[in-house]
C-alpha cells in the first residue's frame, strides 16, 4: 500500500521544501515520528493528565500553557510506550546541548481569550470531546541554542474531556437493566431460558465459548433478550452485544454480560445466567 505522507522539510528554520515519502517505506522519516503518525489518536484526558477527569458537560473546554503542554508530550510518550519505543525524548523547550537531536510540537489550533494563555475548544455534545490538532517537529539544537527543525507530521486527536449525552443516557441504560437482573433473579438458580427445542435448533455442547456457539444459537439467545429489553429500548437508544468470559456448564447454563455502546461512551451490565433447553 503506497499512502503518501506528506512532511515539511525545514532547513535552517527558514527555508523550506516539500518532501513527499511512501507510507510504506519510510526510510526518511525520522524512526520516532514515524511511530507517533501511526499511533492512537483517541484519548480520555485522564489517561494522558491523571489530575484531569471528565467533567459534566460544558461547550468550551480549557487548558492552561502548562497542562496543553504536558497533553501535546503525554500523548507522544504515550505512543512510545505502547510501541514499546524506549527511545529518550529530549524536547527542544527543555535546554538540551547545542548539537542534540530533539523534537518539538506545536498546538495549531484552539482559541484564547484577550490578554489569556488559557487555550480552549470547543466540546462536542454528543461524545464529550475536543479535537486537537498537533504537529511534532524532530530537529537538532544549533550552536545559538536554536531549534532547528528538520520534519513535521501533522496530528488529530480526539479527547474526551466531559460527560455527554451518550454517557448520560448508556448509563441509565445499564442501571435499568441491572435493576432488571436484580428483580428477575436471573442467577445459576433461576436463569433467563432459551428454549432451544421449541424452534428445532441442537443444543450446544458443554465447555464451548459464548463466541463458538452456533449462529442460530446465538441468534435466539439475542431475540429473546430483546424481549426482555423492550421497554428499555424505547425509552434509550443504544448497542448491545453479548459477551461472556465463561464457557458453557455441563447443565449448559453460561454467566453473560451485555456491553452496552452509544457513540464513544460503553459500560457492561452486571453478569447474569442464560439456559438453553
Amino acid at each position: 500500500m503506497k499512502k503518501l505522507l506528506k512532511l515539511l522539510f525545514v532547513l535552517s528554520g527558514t527555508t523550506t521544501l516539500p518532501l513527499s515519502v511512501i507510507a510504506c517505506g519510510q526510510e526518511s522519516l525520522d524512526d520516532t515520528l514515524n511511530i507517533i503518525y501511526k499511533g492512537e489518536t483517541k484519548y480520555s484526558i485522564n489517561n494522558i493528565l491523571p489530575d484531569k477527569k471528565n467533567e459534566p458537560f460544558k461547550d468550551k473546554y480549557s487548558l492552561s500553557t502548562q497542562d496543553s503542554t504536558a497533553l501535546a508530550k503525554g500523548i507522544f510518550q504515550v505512543i512510545l510506550d505502547k510501541a514499546k519505543n524506549e527511545t529518550e525524548i529530549i524536547w527542544a523547550d527543555e535546554n538540551p546541548e547545542s548539537n542534540q537531536k530533539a523534537y518539538s510540537f506545536k498546538i495549531t489550533n484552539g482559541t484564547k481569550k484577550e490578554n489569556e494563555t488559557d487555550l480552549s475548544w470547543n466540546v462536542q455534545k454528543t461524545t464529550g470531546t475536543i479535537l486537537v490538532n498537533i504537529s511534532y517537529l524532530v530537529g537538532t539544537i544549533n550552536s545559538e541554542q536554536k531549534f532547528d527543525a528538520k520534519q513535521k507530521i501533522d496530528m488529530s486527536f480526539v479527547i474526551k474531556c466531559c460527560i455527554s449525552e451518550s454517557d448520560n443516557i448508556v448509563d441509565e441504560w445499564v442501571n435499568l437493566f441491572n435493576k432488571q437482573i436484580s428483580e428477575q433473579k436471573w442467577n445459576n438458580d433461576q436463569p433467563l431460558e432459551i428454549n432451544l427445542k421449541e424452534k428445532n435448533i441442537e443444543l450446544p455442547k458443554a465447555k464451548v465459548d459464548w463466541t463458538d456457539l452456533d449462529a442460530k444459537v446465538q441468534k435466539e439467545t439475542n431475540e429473546v433478550l430483546k424481549k426482555q429489553i423492550q421497554e428499555i429500548e424505547t425509552k434509550y437508544s443504544a448497542s448491545w452485544t453479548i459477551r461472556s468470559e465463561e464457557t458453557l456448564s455441563m447443565d449448559l447454563k453460561l454467566k453473560i454480560y451485555l456491553s452496552v455502546s452509544k457513540n464513544n461512551a460503553k459500560q457492561n451490565t452486571e453478569t447474569f445466567y442464560i439456559w438453553f433447553k
